[in-house]
């Protein structure tokens, strides 16, 4: 679980970083394109370059991953991070989804409780009715 998350961190962060490097050179060019005057709007502005390089960055580089997997170490890592296989349901031969509520179809469900107690099941050769006059 540990290696998965850092392989996802360094497989991200690595476009970003990329992508960062790539700014320095074209922020300048890029900010001045659009006339941009004020220190904040250039901060923004950078931000955003960088953020929109490095998502282009990491999706072109996963898209060539998936032809050449060597390319996976243009993104920190050539291993991909494995985040677990979701279950198929059974289906029947006309497609139908199967579906079980018990462990072993032979099984019965438990009862049903209520905080873990079971509710009282009245026992039929006790049960008194009264009648008041």
């Amino acid at each position: 679980m540990i290696a998965n998350l850092a392989t996802s961190a360094i497989r991200t962060l690595s476009a970003y970083a990329v992508a960062w490097l790539l700014s320095l050179k074209l922020a300048g060019p890029v900010l001045d394109l659009f006339d941009v005057g004020t220190a904040t709007a250039k901060e923004r502005l950078t931000a955003l370059l960088v953020f929109a390089l490095g998502t282009v960055y990491y999706i072109v580089v996963r898209a060539l991953e998936e032809k050449w997997p060597q390319l996976g170490v243009l993104l920190g890592a050539v291993n991909k991070p494995v985040y677990g296989t979701l279950a198929v349901a059974p289906t029947t031969p006309d497609g139908a989804h199967v579906i079980t509520t018990a462990a072993d179809p032979d099984d019965t469900p438990p009862p049903v409780t209520v905080d873990g107690i079971l509710p009282p099941t009245p026992d039929p050769s006790t049960t008194t009715t009264t009648k008041e006059a």
